[in-house]
């Protein structure tokens, strides 16, 4: 509770009795309404102990005179008056203000820690005046006010003008100060009843009072004298600071919503589960010194366009309207002060979540993967204070998609050495070779484990898995597959993905996180690895197909054929199935397929490779049907449609349309499109394959 003293001056009259001032001793308390925000009500109390003495001190005085004794206590004893803290200031020292309040007008003037202003009434104060009063030392008080829409008052007033607008703009902080010899005997000390918090903390001789960055009005204000040195009051309400403020606060741009409000001191801004991408954002910072040399300066990464040209203190970064995503973010505190602060700062990346907090320019984000931001988080601290806790999983400020992270090497048949390595992505082996061994290893800054298996001739997948360069495989046995995961905090940020090279098939797709790449029960050794990090949840190096094989497809053994033409005919009576191929850039592509009917047991549709033609004819008509686009393949082996009426002009009634079974002769019974397509289309002499 703060503790207001009335000064007396008290005449001493030779042999005249002082009259009894019992009301010295009496302890005397003002409560004052309580505001909305707080709990208990302001109680003021004199000092009874300190009143005490003063009675006992004005009784010995009194004995003295009655006693005729010899020794009186000094006028100065008297003239000196209990602050309330147990310092004392010299008599007629005051300091008085006055404040003009909304709906109410100026007030009546108060002085020496009475309460100028309202309680409980949600009105601002728009205006202050405050002046000296009976110095008795050379100086004067000056104070200027942060003011609504407009900020800290350039200039400083003093000696009773006003501070503020009184015009309808709300204060929202002050500061007050001593000059001259005022300045080197006293403190001045103010509490201010801020909107929502209640009686802040004392401060004193310049320091701010009140709130920033809150748009919070000032409703109350306590100003007093103290001696230079004295403890100061004690606090009137449930808060300590004098100043509360926002260090830090941004706003950001969000897809489909737009520029939200201003967040401060590390609350979120953007969203997150809502896959919305940053656009923009604008930063700007505040010191406890409304006078400090404290600046931001912030740049960002953004979709298509790369880094832009930093901005600062509260200018927008980003775009708006063009609908690209923020990447990654730095952002460096600038000024004079700015050695006083650190300045950190979290993103939420799409797939990923929370990174590490990164701190004073430091890349926070990621590139190369196109992952947006989708929310940030941003706390202003005092230089070299700790961290803030993680939010995530990773304590990894900044991931690449090109990473460094990852070296493998391969060792061949009848080799003791690893003859071939590679490193993010790059090729380990060569064609025409057998892997019988593969080691694996991280080699970046990103703590985590990398683990692998191989499926090796004979003996299938092993059942245990080796990690971070252990040799994984059989000497002079095949190595047919492999499968590769992460784990630790590398696993948070990255996928591993890998492909082999089979020399019958080629690279085979992408796999990924343990799954299975290479092939299985085709004796197929294999010849090459590649091994890259991608950014959790981006796009994979290249086609993921067919990455494990314990059938060939027909693609795929379509490259092991060459044609006399650029076309190729495969038939795969597994499946029922005929593709035609044309050779394009030197590779064959599929350009069509259909399902089909094959020779039945007695007669099956003989296997291997053969020649398309001679023969040609539009139909063969029979007593009891016809087939239409007839192609030779091998001897008496055609390709035709179904089974037709044999009277049509054109193949239009059904007689046994049945497929996907063993139905003719030996020859390949197809649908009409398919079969006129080889007729019309696939020139005799090219090359038809026939297998299962």
């Amino acid at each position: 509770m703060m503790e207001i003293k009335r000064r007396f001056r008290l005449p001493l009259l030779a042999g005249t009795a002082l009259l009894p001032l019992m009301f010295l001793g009496a302890s005397v308390s003002h409560i004052y309404a309580s505001e909305p925000d707080e709990v208990d009500p302001v109680v003021e109390e004199t000092n009874t102990e300190q009143t005490e003495d003063l009675n006992q001190e004005l009784e010995n005085i009194a004995n003295a005179v009655d006693t005729g004794a010899e020794e009186t206590p000094t006028e100065d004893a008297i003239d000196q008056v209990d602050n309330g803290n147990g310092a004392q200031t010299e008599a007629n020292v005051s300091v008085e203000y006055q404040t003009h309040v909304q709906n109410a007008g100026w007030q009546e003037k108060k002085a020496d820690g009475e309460m100028a202003g309202t309680s409980g009434e949600s009105l601002r104060l728009q205006g202050i005046k405050i002046q000296l009063k009976d110095q008795n030392v050379a100086g004067s008080v000056e104070y200027r006010t942060h003011i609504q829409n407009t900020g800290w008052e350039k200039q400083w007033t003093s000696n009773g003008s006003v501070s503020g607008t009184t015009s309808g703009l709300r204060l929202e902080a002050i500061q007050i100060r001593l000059t001259g010899e005022m300045a080197d005997k006293y403190d001045i000390y103010y509490s201010v009843h801020a909107q929502n918090f209640g009686w802040l903390g004392w401060v004193k001789n310049g320091e701010a009072a009140g709130t920033a960055g809150y748009s919070y009005r000032l409703e109350g204000i306590r100003i007093q004298l103290l001696e230079k040195n004295a403890a100061a009051p004690t606090n009137l309400g449930k808060q300590s600071a004098g100043y509360i403020y926002k260090k830090v606060q941004y706003s950001t741009h969000i897809q489909n919503i737009g520029w939200q409000a201003y967040q401060a001191d590390g609350v979120l801004s953007g969203t997150t589960g809502q896959a919305k991408r940053l656009e923009a954002i604008k930063i700007k910072v505040m010191d406890a010194d409304p006078d400090s040399d404290l600046g931001v300066s912030y740049a960002v990464h953004i979709q298509d366009i790369g880094w832009q040209a930093a901005v600062k203190n509260g200018k927008m970064a980003g775009t708006s309207g063009q609908s690209k995503r923020l990447e990654a973010i730095k952002i460096n505190l600038t000024g004079a002060d700015a050695e006083k602060y650190d300045i950190y700062y979290t993103v939420h990346v799409q797939n990923i979540g929370w990174l590490g907090w990164a701190k004073n320019g430091e890349l926070s984000g990621t590139s190369g993967g196109a992952l947006r931001l989708e929310g940030i988080r941003i706390r202003l601290l005092e230089k070299d204070a700790a961290a803030p806790k993680k939010l995530g999983k990773t304590d990894v400020t900044y991931a690449a998609n090109n990473y460094d992270g990852v070296q493998y090497q391969v060792s061949y048949f009848n080799s003791n050495n690893y003859d071939a390595q590679g490193a993010n992505g790059s090729k380990a082996g060569a064609s025409g070779k057998k892997i019988d061994s593969i080691k694996i290893k991280l080699n970046g800054k990103i703590v985590g484990t990398i683990s692998y298996r191989s499926h090796i001739q004979n003996v299938g997948w092993e059942s245990s898995w080796k990690k971070n360069d252990a040799e994984d495989g059989i000497d002079n046995r095949r190595t047919e597959a492999i499968q590769i995961k992460l784990s630790g905090d590398i696993a948070n940020l990255y996928n591993v993905y890998y492909r082999t090279q089979v020399d019958d098939f080629g690279w085979l797709g992408w796999a990924k996180d343990g799954a299975s790449a290479g092939t299985k029960s085709l004796s197929e050794p294999i010849s090459a690895i590649e091994v890259k990090l991608v950014l959790k949840g981006s796009k994979a190096p290249g086609n993921t197909k067919f990455a494990y094989v314990d059938k060939p497809t027909m693609d795929m053994l379509a490259k092991n054929y060459s044609s006399s033409t650029n076309w190729l005919v495969m038939v795969d009576k597994t499946n029922f199935n005929v593709g035609i191929f044309k050779k394009s850039n030197g590779t064959w592509k599929k350009v069509k397929s259909s399902i089909c009917g094959i020779g039945k047991k007695s007669t099956p549709t003989v296997e291997g490779q053969f020649t398309l033609g001679p023969y040609r004819n539009i139909v063969h008509r029979r007593p009891n049907y016809s087939y239409w686009y007839v192609v030779q393949w091998n001897g008496d082996y055609l390709f035709h449609t179904c089974l037709f009426r044999p009277g049509d002009p054109s193949p239009t009634h059904l007689v046994d349309g049945r497929m996907q079974v063993g139905i003719s002769h030996g020859c390949v019974r197809l649908p009409v499109d398919m079969a006129k397509y080889i007729y019309y289309n696939v020139p005799d002499g090219s090359k038809v394959v026939v297998y299962h």
